[in-house]
């Protein structure tokens, strides 16, 4: 019991001396200012100088590094190839590194990679996923996958034809001209039981508001024999290509020269003219370089022979040949020409004129007998017509005694239209008795 109440008192003595010395230091340090900042500087000089000196390691995580694949110059020697699709693509890795140096650590001086090079037959295999680093000081610790399975098939090759879908329209007013592609014939590689499947490639070629003319290189889609698309995706596969050289041309539109028809076409009826044409179409479009397109105007039919017709009839003409010109609605052309004879006149004097009709027991004085007639009609009829096909009277029916004027009159002539005669005298006077 007293040995107890001893240590008591022991603790007891020492608790105060510590409280007393510990209020000794707290009032030191309220009363001096100036040293409590000098002490706070010496603490964070003391921290940085520990720091900058032991450079601690620590780790960091570098997320989604791509991985790359070694080996497939071995495996393609071999005639084998690994499929990609799905084969592993990225991983994070976790890494050791001293802190002043995480800044710098990035996907370009650390990699991950799969190496194939010990593969030498197909089948399934397990491989690791390996690390590189290059630069000192850091260490991997580990890798968000580190195995992969893969399965490898046999390589093939074949060569198959490449055709075209032109997508798009170019811009108005624009002309694409057939597509040339660098080959008709395309050389795939890749994993054999997809490459076996396949029997041509399209070449999708998107003209959409095209203005100039143009080389590109375009991916092929690879089809099979039902239409679907062929995915030959391998570690040593390539994704073919053609290169298609697309020709752009300013469109402009011209009509058809139909002034000129008397002089193209021959073989018109003698005595028979063209007195009109109506073309279908009537407009052209036509491409070509800007200086041969800048010379024309209209376009004009090759000369024709149409073999004696003397009426209006449908031909068919062909478009005569511009330099540098390529009419895209095609060279021909129909024409509905219309055919009338050539009119003419020819003049006939001192036509006798005569009276019917007169009332019983009348007779007339004409106060001229005679006058001059022109008739007009097709040259060919003309020159048939003679003073005596012409027959001019006036006519007395139902008048009676006294005088009167009347018109002279002409009577029909086959092939004449007799309305377009022109009688000098149209009319004259009668007395009746």
């Amino acid at each position: 019991m007293e040995e107890k109440m001893n240590n008591r008192s022991f603790f007891s003595s020492v608790w105060n001396g510590l409280k007393i010395a510990g209020k000794w230091i707290l009032d030191f340090f309220r009363k001096n200012t100036l040293l409590k900042l000098v002490s706070l500087l010496f603490a964070v000089f003391v921290w940085a100088f520990v720091i900058v000196e032991e450079n601690p390691q620590r780790t960091m995580t570098l997320r989604d590094v791509p991985v790359t694949y070694s080996g497939i110059d071995s495996l393609t020697k071999q005639g084998l190839t690994v499929e990609t699709d799905d084969l592993l693509k990225q991983v994070d890795i976790v890494l050791l590194a001293g802190q002043d140096i995480h800044k710098s650590i990035n996907t370009n001086n650390v990699r991950a990679f799969i190496d194939f090079s010990t593969i030498n037959d197909i089948g399934s295999y397990t491989l690791d996923v390996q690390t590189a680093v290059s630069i000192g000081g850091v260490s991997v610790q580990r890798i968000s996958t580190n195995k992969v399975n893969v399965t490898v098939e046999a390589l093939a090759t074949r060569k198959v034809p490449v055709t075209y879908e032109i997508t798009g329209e170019p811009e108005e007013g624009y002309y694409i001209a057939e597509p040339v592609l660098d080959s008709s014939i395309v050389s795939i590689t890749g994993r054999a039981s997809s490459v076996n499947t396949v029997t041509h490639a399209v070449c999708e070629i998107s003209v959409s508001g095209l203005t100039q003319t143009t080389d590109k290189s375009y991916n092929l889609k690879l089809i099979d024999n039902k239409g679907r698309e062929v995915d030959i995706s391998s570690v040593n596969s390539e994704i073919p290509s053609a290169v298609v050289h697309l020709e752009v041309s300013r469109v402009k539109e011209v009509s058809l020269d139909t002034t000129d028809l008397a002089n193209r076409i021959k073989g018109i009826k003698s005595g028979f003219e063209i007195t009109g044409a109506t073309a279908n179409p009537a407009t052209f479009e036509i491409i070509g370089s800007e200086e041969a397109l800048e010379k024309v105007t209209t376009l004009r039919i090759k000369p024709m022979n149409v073999e004696n017709i003397d009426s209006s009839t449908l031909i068919n003409a062909e478009i005569e040949h511009v330099e540098g010109v390529t009419v895209l609605s095609g060279e021909h052309v129909s024409i509905y020409l219309q055919i009338s004879e050539i009119s003419a006149e020819k003049k006939f004097e001192n036509i006798k004129i005569n009276y019917i009709n007169a009332a019983e027991g009348l007779t007339a004085e004409l106060s001229d007998n005679y006058t001059n007639v022109t008739m007009v009609g097709g040259v060919a009829q003309l020159e048939k017509l003679s003073r005596e096909d012409i027959v001019l009277y006036v006519d007395l029916a139902d008048l009676s005694a006294g005088t009167i004027t009347l018109p002279v009159r002409i009577e029909e002539i086959v092939g004449i239209d007799v309305t377009k005669a022109v009688i000098e005298t149209p009319t004259i006077s009668v007395t009746l008795r």
